[in-house]
């Protein structure tokens, strides 16, 4: 079974070989979308940094089906523009795509 990422009203999920696996959206405090590129090659690794209220974390890589149909519900969600995945650098780091909003935050 392909592993795939997808996103809806209840949360942040995948689904492969173990069943579903994710965070509901009461329990996320936010979501970034995170670049590496690691020697020598310069390989380039795009993932989610999905982070949960308990200091877990889901990082969830580009190669899952659906992940650029994922990146744009997150940001959707977050009322902002789905950014240009392909643009990412090394030097972005991580870019903040949605964060929970909180009582009197």
């Amino acid at each position: 079974m392909t592993e795939r990422i997808f996103v809806d009203r209840y949360g942040i999920w995948t689904e492969g070989v173990h069943g579903v696996v994710g965070y509901a959206w009461a329990e996320i405090t936010d979501v970034g979308v995170c670049v590496l590129v690691l020697p020598p090659d310069d390989q380039r690794f795009l993932y989610l940094d999905v982070n949960h209220s308990s200091g877990e974390f889901l990082e969830l890589n580009e190669n899952l089906d659906g992940f650029p149909d994922a990146v744009r519900a997150v940001t959707a969600r977050a009322g902002r523009p789905a950014p240009e995945l392909a643009e990412f650098r090394a030097s972005d780091g991580c870019v903040e795509i949605y964060r929970a909003r909180t009582v009197g935050g």
